[in-house]
């Protein structure tokens, strides 16, 4: 889909880095270059990939709350 945000910082660690989001038409990707591990809790549920690359991950399943290792990324779908 197509963007309807421009990229936001949802998590600010100064000088350890950011995290950001942006939204799509259908979905959310959320990534995180810092040098720690976040949590993000979302406003609502959002899908996660259900794909066979890292099946523990991307299981289909409904989330409300994302945990990012230090430089990953995930692709949430509405």
């Amino acid at each position: 889909g197509y963007p309807t945000s421009d990229t936001f910082i949802v998590q600010d660690f100064g000088d350890d880095g950011k995290v950001y989001r942006r939204n799509f038409d259908n979905g959310i990707v959320i990534c995180n270059p810092s040098e720690r591990e976040v949590n993000i809790a979302l406003e609502e549920s959002y899908c996660l990939i259900h794909g066979t690359q890292q099946p523990s991950v991307n299981t289909g399943e409904l989330v409300t709350t994302v945990t990012l290792s230090s430089r990953d990324g995930i692709i949430l779908l509405n």
